[in-house]
Formats: structure tokens, sequence, C-alpha cells
């Protein structure tokens, strides 16, 4: 089996530009003490920006593949790479965590399609590299030393950065929390990949993707970021693409 290495940066991106203070997201419970919120005038107009690659499906597996897999009938399974990027507008105004989500979505009778692995699910202390990872024949994420997967496929990452962690496995609104660290700022291209469950026969499956950062720099209270402006109830503009 040869182990593509992962790209951190898309070919193509569905947003690339600055963030928008979300006040709606404002951490009230943080305040106090001897540190003062960051606001957005504090920022001085120098507003740190985020990408967000347009999802590429790499592989499926239908309820009709052959030998090598179990039975998994009336089930269809896509393996989904997506990607976001985090860029500092200066030295002093740093990402201090941030939530990449996408929400699936079928047509009305063809649902649901969910969340059936995720990875990196959790990169928590420690730089890991040279992680190899393949398709076990339950169609979850499997990381191997040299031997071969459930599938005649894998990806290699170089490099994974702390801190990372996946939630949302069996759901349709999966999501990647990312921090900062003593050792690693919060900064750089993110590649992610997903296996998104569906029925058989689905025809079609959209996402709508939303990152939400809170930056800061030091001795400020984190300050809500997101790719839309909203306030109160009145919801942000979805960014939404298709799948398959």
């Amino acid at each position: 089996m040869s182990f593509e290495t992962v790209p951190m940066e898309p070919e193509s991106n569905v947003w690339d530009g600055p963030l928008t203070p979300r006040l709606d997201l404002d951490e009230g419970a943080e305040k106090g003490g001897a540190y003062r919120q960051l606001r957005p005038e504090d920022l001085a107009g120098e507003l740190p920006s985020v990408s967000i690659g347009r999802p590429e499906v790499l592989r499926s597996v239908k309820s009709t593949t052959p030998h090598g897999f179990r039975a998994i009938a009336e089930r269809d399974f896509y393996l989904v790479r997506l990607w976001c990027s985090f860029r500092d507008s200066n030295s002093e105004i740093e990402f201090h965590h941030a939530t990449f989500s996408i929400q699936l979505s079928c047509p009305p009778g063809q649902g649901p399609a969910v969340a059936h692995d995720m990875y990196p699910s959790e990169v928590l202390y420690k730089v890991e590299r040279n992680k190899q990872v393949s398709l076990s024949p339950e169609v979850k994420f499997m990381e191997i030393g040299g031997s071969l997967g459930g599938i005649d496929f894998g990806f290699r990452y170089d490099e994974l950065q702390p801190s990372i962690y996946a939630a949302g496995q069996g759901e349709s609104t999966p999501t990647w929390a990312f921090s900062r660290t003593k050792g690693y700022k919060l900064r750089g291209g993110k590649a992610l990949h997903l296996v998104v469950r569906a029925p058989a026969d689905t025809v079609r499956c959209d996402a709508v993707l939303d990152l939400v950062a809170f930056v800061a720099k030091r001795n400020w209270l984190p300050l809500p970021m997101g790719l839309f402006e909203r306030r109160g109830d009145v919801p942000a503009e979805p960014l939404r693409v298709r799948l398959w």
C-alpha cells in the first residue's frame, strides 16, 4: 500500500478572509480578576483571518462493496477530507482556541447522514509525527505501521500539533476543537478526515461549514470571532457546500 502525504492546504477555498467579532458568544463567565476583556476596538483593525478549504470526497464504500468488508448492507460510506487554516494578524494577537464544525444534511426522506468516524480524534500533549492511517473493515480509521489496512488506500500525516479534539461521532454535526498549548501556537493549516455514513443510495449530501475562534493577547481575556456577524437570535448566513 502506498500512503499519500496529506496536503495541509486545499486546491481551492470556500472561505478566505478576516474574522468578524461575535459578541453573542462573549464568554462573560470568564470576566473579572486581573484580566481585561479583549474588545474589537483593541484589535486596531488588525483582524486575524482564516480559510476553509473546499471539502473533497476521496473514496466511497457502497453497500455493494465486494469482499474485504464485513456486512454493511443498507449503508454507504464516504471518506471526506476537510481543511481549515489560521493566520495571525500580528505578533500580539493570537488564536487562543477555535471550533470547526460541519453540519450534514440530506434531502427529505434520504437521511440522515452522520459522522461514522473522525481523524485526528485526539492530539493533546505532544507532536505526533509520521502517522500512517487506513480504513478498517468496519470503515473506521486505524493507524498502521507498515501492514496493510482493510482497504487499498492510506494517507500519512508528517506532523500533527496539539491540541486537537474531535467530537460528534454518530451525529450529524461533528466538530473539531483546537487550542494553543504552552509549546505550540494555534496557527497554520489543519487537514481533517471524516467518514460519513448515510443510508444506501443517498443521492445527495450537503454540508454547512462554520468556524468560531477566540483570539487573545497576553493578560487579556479572549474575544470570540466568526465567519459572519451574528447578534442575538438573528441567524448568520450559512456557508453551504455539496459533498456529493
